[in-house]
């Protein structure tokens, strides 16, 4: 059992934090070619681990270890520059966000400032999401993680060096060893959890109490061959790896052990810690943490309030800005709160009060529905189109496998009861068509089933097609006729995201290998006397961007900008999938059916009618939209039944 030299200030913990923080900051800009700056942040949980345990093994060896003590030092280090951060972001996101992107940043608020971040973005969406750019906070998820580990981490090392103080390192490599595996098995089957979660994230915090702990110390030449080595690996993670890594995972091995070593062997007269500790880096380092904070906040800010997304050049100089920022809070807040120029009291008392502040402050914006007198009636209903899509029960949307009373009842679309006439089956592309399908069914007096899951292509077989190759997906594809054999609807409806493969190594057999899985669903069908319908070509702004906060800022902040697309974009765009549809056709009963035929005209697709968004994001249908093809659906797919 060793303990790390912690007493002595190591110059290279803080440019290898430069590296990090460097790296996040150039992938969050979307500055070419740092794909993998995300990892950057497991190179903070590693650093973070090392030095807990050291300093709570040096403490506990001296016999001045205290929970008191050691959390006032967490407070003063974690929460001044955080609340100053939250304080100055809520002003910017009153004055300027929605009253729908004002609640979900009040949730956001909420969550900074009870460390429940990571919990609160899993149950929202994934961090590569492309609406990740516009939440200010979504950079505190890792310090919530963080404090979660600083919760129960000093009190499983006091209770281990109390009762088995020998196999405190055995403890910690088992615990590594667990959480990896977890971490390693949610990658495929749970990718956001495995992303969020605590549980499969403490293998890295784990993994840098374990370099702190280990008595290694080679010489000079070993020192340094295996120090490069880590540093090698560790930078060259953040350019190889990208948001299709499974991650964390066995993958993130290779950036953590990276750490690690620079971490373990690094030491002063190697060349990893010459590089390291060249004093500009190491400047960077010592603000890393206040760079951190500031950096999401202002590359959100700045992406909701242009009305186009700003030019990658724009992002050096808001660089500038957040290094500017970040040197004055670590001036005023940081270094006067850590250094205990502030007394304890005073401490806690503005700690705690600031917190409740903000707590109240968030709840205000989520129980306010984001406060919507803020903003003019007609801005705030454009806005609001981004959260106008029909929402079923968890069960219809996850991917069912089997035929039950759940199903029947919750998934209802069209008359309520009865048979099953048809089943409409997709990704959340057919959920949001689910409004016009149900109006249209309604009318013509039919009865249906919505069934799908997120990002799954109900064709079976295509799984590893336009995303969807987790567990869920597959037992969903394969449970499909099985589904159709026991409702026996009279049509099957598919609507998905239907171009491109998500897999780029796919794309130069696509057509040859994903239209014999068309033909074949459309050979089962035909077999069992079923309609086959076929729904394609979705709507798409260009450029890209969120369509009805584009429209509400333009009418906001009296900006213009040209969203229209023409016909022909999203017919090239489409190409591939409507060539294979129309080949199949040709072979076996199937009805494609273009939404562009309703919702374009003959050269551009408006997507603004009276004032009504037809999207509720950059692709999918609003409900307005959706509910506009009630017409159109009916005559396309139930027009055998009499109005």
């Amino acid at each position: 059992m060793g303990q790390t030299e912690i007493s002595k200030y190591r110059p290279e913990i803080d440019g290898l934090r430069a590296l990090a923080v460097s790296a996040v900051i150039l992938f969050h800009a979307g500055l070419a070619p740092l794909k993998g700056g995300f990892i950057g942040v497991d190179v903070f949980f590693v650093i973070s681990g090392f030095l807990i345990t050291s300093i709570i093994v040096k403490d506990l060896e001296a016999g001045t270890f205290s929970f008191a003590k050691f959390y006032e030092r967490r407070a003063r280090r974690i929460l001044p520059a955080l609340l100053l951060v939250v304080a100055l972001t809520s002003a910017f996101a009153w004055a300027w966000m929605f009253p729908l992107n004002l609640k979900s940043f009040g949730a956001s608020v909420v969550a900074a400032a009870t460390f429940s971040s990571n919990f609160l973005f899993y149950s929202e969406s994934g961090y590569f999401d492309g609406a990740s750019n516009l939440k200010p906070l979504l950079h505190t998820w890792s310090l919530a993680i963080e404090e979660q580990y600083y919760i129960f981490f000093p009190l499983l090392m006091v209770l281990l060096w109390r009762v088995a103080r020998q196999h405190i390192l055995s403890v910690l490599i088992v615990a590594a060893l667990a959480s990896l595996a977890l971490s390693q098995y949610y990658a495929y089957q749970n990718p956001s959890l495995d992303f969020y979660g605590p549980h499969t994230r403490a293998w890295e915090l784990l993994a840098g109490a374990i370099c702190s702990q280990l008595q290694f110390r080679p010489d000079l030449l070993v020192g340094n061959m295996l120090s490069a080595v880590g540093l090698l690996v560790t930078v060259t993670s953040f350019f190889y790896f990208d948001n299709a890594t499974p991650f964390p995972s066995l993958w993130a091995l290779i950036p953590v052990v990276g750490t690690g070593l620079v971490l373990l062997v690094g030491r002063e007269g190697t060349y990893a810690q010459r590089f390291l500790a060249f004093r500009p880096l190491v400047f960077v380092g010592l603000i890393s943490y206040s760079l951190y904070l500031w950096h999401q906040p202002v590359f959100a800010l700045v992406r909701f309030r242009t009305i186009l997304a700003p030019e990658q050049n724009f992002f050096y100089g808001l660089i500038a800005l957040i290094f500017a920022l970040a040197v004055i809070s670590w001036y005023i807040v940081e270094r006067p709160f850590r250094q205990k120029r502030i007394a304890t009291i005073p401490v806690v008392a503005s700690l705690t009060a600031g917190s409740v502040a903000l707590i109240v402050f968030g709840g205000a914006c989520l129980l306010m529905e984001g406060f919507p007198t803020r903003i003019p009636p007609d801005v705030d209903a454009i806005a609001s189109a981004a959260q106008s899509r029909k929402s079923f029960g968890p069960y219809c949307f996850n991917g069912p496998d089997h035929v039950d009373a759940a199903m029947m009842k919750d998934c209802r679309l069209g008359v309520a009861g009865g048979n099953v006439d048809f089943l409409l089956l997709g990704d959340s592309f057919g959920a949001v068509l689910t409004n016009g399908v149900s109006m249209a069914a309604e009318r013509r007096g039919k009865s249906g089933l919505f069934l799908g899951r997120h990002s799954c292509n109900p064709i079976p077989g295509a799984a590893e097609y336009m995303g969807g190759t987790d567990e869920a997906c597959l037992r969903f594809q394969h449970a499909l006729l099985g589904i159709v054999d026991t409702l026996k609807p009279k049509s099957v409806i598919l609507h998905a995201f239907w171009h491109g493969p998500s897999n780029p190594n796919l794309a130069r057999t696509y057509v040859a290998d994903y239209e014999p899985l068309v033909l074949d669903m459309a050979k089962q069908m035909h077999q069992r006397g079923i309609k086959l319908y076929i729904v394609c070509c979705v709507l798409g702004s260009y450029p890209k961007v969120r369509v009805p906060e584009t429209y509400a800022k333009m009418r906001y902040f009296g900006s213009y900008a040209e969203l229209r697309p023409k016909v022909a974009q999203l017919e090239w765009r489409d190409r591939e999938n409507i060539a294979i549809f129309d080949a199949v056709a040709k072979a076996e009963p199937l009805h494609l059916v273009k939404l562009t035929d309703a919702l374009c005209g003959p050269k551009i697709c408006d997507l603004l009618h009276d004032g009504n968004p037809m999207m509720s994001d950059d692709l999918h249908l609003s409900s307005f939209a959706s509910e506009s093809l009630t017409d159109f659906l009916a005559a396309r797919m139930f027009s055998d039944q009499p109005q």
